[in-house]
Order: structure tokens, then C-alpha cells, then sequence
């Protein structure tokens, strides 16, 4: 075989899937269409629909593609209807959107806490807060506070929280 030919045959390569595997679900807009998965390759798959559900499907809007492991949007290539009365489509990945989700979760994680294993603890949030310890209790002293106009006004907060609790 030359290259040429292997070259134009790897191109349409496609793997059957496993029965266990092939449950899938097609969304297109807020529609859900069940979908068994026939044939994978490294740029889509081929799938069975009942013919009463491709009804549903429109061509030329993307579809949103839900496996057991993957959640992407995908384009139809073509349908078909098969020998065994199904609706058999081709479609091809557009987007990966795990990767879209995973990133927007970790755009929160700034905002969220941070839970250290135990005993674990930053040096540099053991010095963060001695030093706003340390303003705390110069800027509530009476000599400096005083000064300043900050010490009854934090020796009241004080108060109100003790009396508080």
C-alpha cells in the first residue's frame, strides 16, 4: 500500500464502541434526544437515533453531545437512515466543553477558602495577621490612640462585641 492510500485511509478511521459505552444524549437547545454511539474517531462520531427523535434534530445548529465521560458541542456532517430503520447521523467535535466548565471553576477559586491539611499553616497568614494585630491593638492604645482619635472608638467596638456575646 503506498502512502498516499494509508495516508487517505487513517483519515476516515473509526472505532466501534463498546455497548457498555455507547449510551448517549444529544441536547439541542432545551430538546434531549437519546443516542446510541456507533463509531468514534479522532474528529467525531457516528451515532443511531430512533426516527421519531431525529425528527427533533435540526442541521446547521450546533448540538451539545453528553457521554458517560465527555460533554461537547459538535455539528452534524450528514443523516442517513439506515437498514435497520434507525437514523444514523455523523457528527464532528467543535468544542470540548469540560475544559469551558473546569475554567470557570477555577475563576471562583480565588474567591473560595482554602481548607490546609491538619496542622498545616502559612507562614505568610501567621504574619498578615500579627501585623494587623499589631495595628489593632497601636491604633487602641491610649498615648498614640488618643492622638489619633481611634482609641474610644475601638475600645467601644470592643464593649459592644463582649457585650454582644
Amino acid at each position: 500500500m503506498s502512502e498516499s492510500n494509508t495516508a487517505q485511509t487513517a483519515g476516515f478511521f473509526r472505532c466501534p464502541v463498546q455497548p457498555d459505552l455507547a449510551k448517549a444524549t444529544i441536547r439541542v437547545g432545551r430538546q434531549s434526544v437519546i443516542a446510541t454511539l456507533q463509531e468514534q474517531s479522532i474528529d467525531g462520531f457516528t451515532l443511531l437515533v430512533e426516527p421519531k427523535h431525529a425528527l427533533k434534530l435540526q442541521v446547521g445548529v450546533p448540538w451539545v453531545l453528553i457521554t458517560d465521560s465527555e460533554r461537547l458541542k459538535v455539528r452534524a456532517e450528514w443523516m442517513f437512515h439506515a437498514e435497520n430503520g434507525k437514523v444514523q447521523l455523523a457528527v464532528r467535535r467543535l468544542e470540548d466543553l469540560r475544559k469551558a466548565e473546569d475554567s470557570d471553576r477555577h475563576s471562583w477559586a480565588m474567591f473560595t477558602r482554602r481548607v490546609r491539611g491538619s496542622g498545616e499553616s502559612g507562614g505568610n497568614e501567621i504574619a498578615f495577621a500579627g501585623i494587623v494585630l499589631f495595628l489593632f491593638i497601636a491604633l487602641s492604645m491610649p498615648g498614640l490612640g488618643d492622638r489619633l482619635g481611634t482609641a474610644p472608638r475601638i475600645q467601644a467596638a470592643v464593649e459592644g462585641l463582649i457585650n454582644g456575646f
